[in-house]
């Protein structure tokens, strides 16, 4: 996100989704169209068949009238009135009450057509009452053949033109044709051939005599014999199953233009079409799978009337008696389900995941066994595996199902004719819709929902269940969306995030009905959303970065202030400044825009040219209000939405979720918020769309963030900010974060490269059972893929090109590479992916696994490895490894080169003592910066593990005087000659650490006593741990550190970091920033926050009781808004500290210093790692609580960056350096220990010396007594 801004990666990601919706709209919308349309197009069908039954019908009762009363008396009956003309004809199938022509014990025909050409004679106008003659009759009803094609018993042109006549004229209901008159000039080229033709015979006063007799002769036929007739239904049944029928029968007639047209001899502009309409030409469909037997043998070779009338007649509609009826839906859906259980088993996909139960119940039970049981098959026998009858029945419903899809819904020209034609008739805008570009209906749907709104009243399809033929359109994600309700808003408004599959449906969730677009500006938009061309990736993010950003120079007036705290907005913008904003109604879309980050001028434009995506986005800027009248407009689409009624013929309900549409929703989450005033625009919508796409479709949906299985539930645990890995693998092992994958393959498309996982983990199956993989690629490792397209042909072998034209063979790519002329290759259609790298943590793999990049064969370059852990490879026991990456010293995989060499230079003390143990160099930089175009600041301090050495003036405690009179004990003005006087050490110790570029100022530890200036510790040996007694212990100095060393840590890197809009930022309280070494937004920062700490009562608004306030950056981490903070006073703290003044030493970094020596014996850096997460288009709601950063907002966080953020957690890590057992037996014994050795020396020579003294003195006494007792003799002589 940092290197490619939220805009590009909303764009990158939106794309992905629009190019699958543009799929589904131009692919799979107009199959899922025809397979609800179709049962229009199969009655319209069915009637001509019907008509072509009725000529037969009417030559059959002809001859029978000819046979018993004459060929004359049969024309003249057919004169006369309809209840005058006594002929018989019983097998018509006509009952004779119903066509009001006698009694059912009186079989006659309705033969005479003189009563309706009387009626038409009336409507023309003609001068005296028409009257049919006898040569006319003949003419109509004359012997089929080259001289009469307008007979109606010529079953293809007499047909046809009668057809087409009664169309014309509306003589009956059943038998409309398919096409509007606009669009079908055919009817009336049929009528009038027929006018013209009876007007040349002379019996016809004028033109509309001839116009009465042939639209009296048409109703008769239409209105009487075709709607009355019980026998025309079972012949056109009869007809399509049976195997003899030829595949290119007559479907329709008319004018209208088709590649399938054939014109009709000697009439203009008429011509009749064919449409695959029997049913033997799928009937092979199943033959690999149930065998050539069972096709051999089905059942439609001799086919029960029963089973084949209930399948395709459509007058037996009854949905409880009729469980075959393509006419019906339920059955229908069946049908669908069939097909689909066939055409997957045929490519031996798998079928037994739950998902698809319903349909291979449907397929492989419910509708065989209802063809067999309606063909009188017994249970029993149907069951039976072994008579080959479950096979049969089997193989005919696929065949069925086939037909009805395969055929009509995918690959009928027919069809797609009629559904253009269809479609055009009534549409309101100039715009031609064809066969040929049937996705332009796709494109309709996306610019205005009108093809739903057309079929249903209803602008999208997420109105229509998702059943049958609708699966063909789109996954159920993108079909019915996905919509939330927030409750709180800016400015206290509730709204809806989520997507719908329409630009118009999207605009109407948000509250605006009048934002439809034409066909052609919906098909630019969804291309330009969909494509990868360098002017749609720009068009994208023009729009989303348009729609999120607030630019102070554009929003002129009041609404030029932003927010500068939680409860107003009050303080005027910086101009030239730019805020994030959830949705900016004043943006602007224009293509030439003034603030644009790019020329329109240099890009290549493939989608679109400049001037149409000019336009295009001009549309984008044009402003709508959500108002009452709108607001009114769209409850109405609720009420009736909500009493939709569908067609009674079925049970199946197509409408639903019209609570979409609610603008009262009380208790109504997926209604629409609107009235308030606010204004959008296009662009908005689009804008809207390209998050939610991208967010809810490909994040989300795609498992990248959600560890859970229900992207509705998103635990956010899979990818991104939160993961739930293995903390091993998170710090030191490494691990694959799936969106860091995706994104990556993103740039390596461009190379003909991607990155796959190894592991290929079934996550779940989707509805068709297809395998859905997991996308975490940790514990396998993954393959790196070559994936150029284009194989080639080069000495016979199949091959592909490198990227600079080498030759690779497909054997593994492993052979040399030849660079050859590429133009001498033969292209051939086949792709072949080549494994050219695989990255895992097994042994020859783990250099590569734990390396920041990946080194690529055959000349490819090095790409970034999407592996990553915070101290990666640094438990591997390698010691080649750990020297390259400890030269390197790359942080968190950061940009190389940021360090000179390898040395870290430091001082030995020997010139000057104070100085022993600081650094001078680290890794060859005597300077470091915090930021870039900060000030460098020295490399000095301590690493943590040499001070400057006090000697005897260090030592806590002596055991003999020493030095009399130089340690003053204070306040009782006596010396104390048993401690040292620089026991304490010095006031402040630096402690240097480079990689946090941090510097620490130690202070000692402070009591809460303010009488007591000092504490002492003690570490003794071995760790008292399980309750063991210390061989021994040392006193040490506890230096922490100060809330001082980060502020000044903060200010080195200054207003010098910028966010995702280019506006400058600083580092909060309480932070260091490392991006400059990361390469992201990283910042280092005391345990907890602690350093962070503010005062109680800065942080509540005494007006509202919520803890707001100037500077508390740590708010962003605050779980509640009830006051809980992640830092508390130091009275709260319960971690048994309370009797020091500063947070508990468990979260402070500190180092425990002999005083003597100058050695640390313990030194401890805990830090916590934070990184810095905007609200932005990408994460637009990034906290559940969203008005504790209102946009747009300036200084959110007391000046330390506009918009909104957070500064995240990663992790805290102590590292702890505690002096080893053998170093410490060393200083203890070799210098504490030296005075115990003076003590003993002391008093053993005081005490020998003293023996001696007395013993010297007793001797001398002793000698002397007896010396003067000698001297004082009195000897005599």
């Amino acid at each position: 996100m940092h290197e490619q801004t939220p805009s590009t990666l909303v764009s990158r990601l939106a794309q992905e989704s629009f190019s699958k919706s543009k799929e589904y709209f131009t692919e799979g919308f107009p199959v899922a169209l025809k397979g609800h349309q179709m049962e229009l197009a199969h009655k319209a069908v069915f009637a001509y068949r019907k008509a072509v039954a009725l000529s037969h019908l009417y030559q059959k009762s002809l001859d029978q009238i000819v046979k018993r009363n004459g060929t004359d008396y049969a024309y003249d009956a057919v004169t006369q009135e309809i209840d005058e003309a006594e002929v018989d004809c019983d097998n018509a199938g006509i009952v004779p009450e119903a066509a009001g022509i006698g009694t059912a014990g009186y079989p006659r025909c309705p033969w005479g057509a003189g009563t309706y050409v009387r009626k038409q004679g009336i409507k023309y106008n003609t001068n005296q009452t028409a009257t049919l003659k006898r040569e006319e009759a003949a003419l109509f009803l004359g012997p089929p053949g080259e001289n009469n094609g307008l007979s109606f018993l010529n079953d293809t042109t007499g047909v046809a033109l009668w057809v087409g006549a009664a169309r014309y004229i509306g003589a009956s209901d059943e038998i409309l044709g398919v096409f509007p008159e606009s669009a079908d000039p055919g009817p009336y080229y049929a009528f009038n051939y027929l006018v013209n033709a009876t007007y040349s015979m002379g019996y016809c006063l004028d033109i509309a005599d001839a116009k009465a007799k042939v639209a009296g002769f048409t109703y008769l036929l239409f209105e009487i014999w075709l709607s009355e007739s019980t026998k025309l239904a079972p012949a056109a049944s009869a007809e399509w199953m049976n195997v003899s029928t030829p595949s290119d029968v007559v479907c329709d007639v008319g004018g209208y233009d088709s590649e399938l047209r054939v014109p009709m001899p000697g009439v203009n502009h008429l011509y009749t079409y064919s449409c695959n309409w029997p049913l033997h030409i799928h009937l092979d469909y199943y033959e690999p799978v149930v065998g050539s037997e069972a096709i051999a043998n089905s059942p439609a070779y001799s086919p029960n009337q029963t089973m084949t009338e209930l399948l395709i007649s459509a007058e037996l509609l009854d949905k409880e008696l009729n469980e075959l009826s393509i006419y019906l839906d339920q059955n229908r859906i069946n049908w669908y389900s069939t097909y689909q259980v066939c055409n997957m088993t045929l490519n031996n996909m798998d079928i037994g995941c739950s998902d698809m139960a319903e349909d291979k119940l449907a397929a492989t039970e419910t509708m065989p066994w209802a063809l067999a049981s309606r063909s009188g098959v017994g249970r029993g026998d149907f069951l039976n595996t072994s008579n080959g009858i479950y096979d049969r029945y089997q193989g005919l419903a696929c065949a069925i199902s086939a037909w009805t899809f395969n055929n009509w819904a995918e690959n009928n020209r027919w069809m797609d004719e009629y559904l253009a034609a269809w479609f055009q008739n009534g549409y309101h805008e100039v715009h031609e819709f064809t066969a040929d570009n049937l996705e332009d209906l796709g494109y309709a749907q996306f610019a205005g929902g009108y093809v739903t709104k057309r079929i249903f009243q209803f602008p999208g399809v997420v109105n229509i269940q998702r059943y049958g033929w609708w699966k063909a359109f789109a996954p159920e994600n993108y079909h019915y969306g996905t919509w939330s309700t927030k409750t709180t808003q800016e400015d206290s408004l509730v709204w809806q995030v989520g997507h719908g599959m329409e630009f118009q449906y999207n605009a109407i969730k948000k509250g605006f009905l009048a934002m439809n677009m034409s066909v052609a500006d919906g098909k630019l938009l969804l291309d330009l959303l969909g494509s990868t061309s360098t002017d749609a990736f720009t068009f994208r993010r023009h729009i989303i970065a348009a729609h999120t950003t607030w630019k102070c120079d554009e929003n002129e007036g009041d609404d030029a202030n932003v927010y500068s705290s939680s409860t107003e907005r009050d303080t005027p913008c910086d101009p030239g400044s730019e805020y994030f904003v959830v949705w900016n109604g004043n943006a602007n879309f224009s293509w030439d825009a003034r603030d644009k980050k790019y020329d329109p001028l240099d890009l290549s434009y493939d989608t679109g040219t400049y001037e149409e995506i000019s336009a295009l986005c001009e549309l984008m800027n044009e402003a709508f209000e959500s108002d009452t009248p709108t607001c009114n407009a769209l409850q109405e689409m609720f009420d009736d939405c909500d009493l939709y009624v569908d067609d009674d013929e079925d049970d199946v309900e197509w409408v639903t979720n019209c609570d979409m549409y609610d603008t009262l929703p009380a208790g109504n989450p997926s209604g629409i918020y609107c009235g308030y005033g606010v204004v959008e625009k296009r662009g908005n919508i689009v804008g809207h769309m390209l998050h939610a796409y991208a967010f809810d479709l490909i994040l989300k949906d795609g498992g990248l963030m959600c560890a859970n299985d229900d992207s509705r539930t998103c635990d956010f645990m899979k990818g991104g900010l939160y993961t739930t890995q293995k903390a091993r693998d998170v710090l030191f092992e490494g691990y694959v974060d799936p969106i860091t994958v995706k994104f990556l393959n993103y740039d390596l498309a461009e190379k003909n490269l991607t990155i796959v996982c190894k592991n290929q983990t079934v996550r779940s199956r989707n509805e068709v059972c297809g395998e859905v993989y997991e996308p975490d690629c940790t514990e396998g490792g993954f393959h790196v893929l070559y994936t150029r397209n284009d194989t080639v042909w080069y000495n016979d072998e199949a091959v592909k090109l490198g990227p600079n034209g080498e030759v690779f063979t497909t054997v593994g790519m492993t052979t040399t590479s030849t660079y050859v002329n590429s133009t001498t290759y033969e292209r051939r259609n086949e792709t072949i992916t080549e494994i050219i790298l695989d990255v895992d943590r097994s042994g020859e793999n783990l250099w590569q696994w734990y390396s920041p990049e990946l080194e690529l064969p055959y000349g490819l370059g090095a790409i970034k490895n999407p592996v990553f852990a915070i101290y990666q490879g640094q438990l591997w026991q390698n010691d080649s490894f750990h020297q390259q990456r400890e030269c390197e010293h790359r942080i968190l995989n950061g940009p190389k080169n940021k360090f000179a060499s390898c040395e870290i230079t430091e001082e030995t003390g020997r010139r000057e003592i104070l100085n022993v143990g600081n650094v001078v160099k680290w890794y060859g930089n005597d300077t470091l910066e915090a930021a870039h175009g900060a000030e460098k600041w020295e490399v000095k301090g301590s690493r943590g593990e040499k001070y400057q050495p006090y000697l005897w003036d260090g030592f806590y405690k002596y055991e003999t005087p020493y030095l009399f009179g130089f340690n003053r004990v204070a306040g009782s003005g006596e010396y104390d000659v048993t401690k040292g006087t620089r026991r304490k050490g010095n006031q402040t110790i630096t402690s240097f650490h480079g990689d946090q570029l941090m510097k620490f100022n130690l202070k000692p530890f402070r009591s809460a006593n303010e009488d007591v200036t000092h504490v002492d510790f003690t570490i003794e040996w071995p760790r008292m741990w399980y309750n063991t007694t210390p061989e021994f212990e040392i006193k040490v100095n506890r230096y922490v550190d100060q809330k001082d060393d980060w502020e000044q840590a903060r200010n080195r890197s200054g207003n010098n970091h910028v966010d995702f809009l280019n506006m400058p930022y600083s580092t909060p309280k309480g932070f260091v920033s490392a991006e400059i070494l990361a390469g992201f937004p990283v910042f280092y920062g005391s345990v907890r926050h602690w350093a962070n700490q503010h005062e109680f009562a800065e942080l509540c608004d005494s007006a509202n009781g919520r803890c707001f306030g100037d500077a508390q950056e740590y708010l962003k981490l605050r779980t509640s808004t009830s006051g809980e903070l992640e830092w508390k006073e130091y009275q709260q703290w319960v971690y048994g500290e309370q009797g020091f003044v500063d947070p508990p030493w468990q979260y402070r970094s500190f180092v425990d210093v002999d005083p003597v020596t100058g050695l640390a014996a313990r030194s401890v850096r805990r830090m916590q790692m934070n990184v810095r997460v905007e609200r932005s288009s990408l994460f637009p709601y990034l906290l559940s609580d969203n008005d504790r950063c209102n946009t747009p907002s300036a200084y959110f966080v007391d000046e330390v960056g506009y918009g909104c953020m957070i500064f995240h957690p990663v992790s805290w890590v102590e590292d702890n350096q505690y002096m080893d057992y053998e170093t410490s037996a060393r200083v203890y014994y070799g210098y504490f220990q030296l005075r115990h050795t003076i003590y003993i020396t002391f008093y053993t020579a005081l005490t020998l010396g003293m023996t001696m003294i007395v013993f010297g003195g007793c001797a001398w006494w002793h000698y002397n007594k007896k010396e003067r007792k000698f001297k004082a003799r009195i000897y005599l002589d």
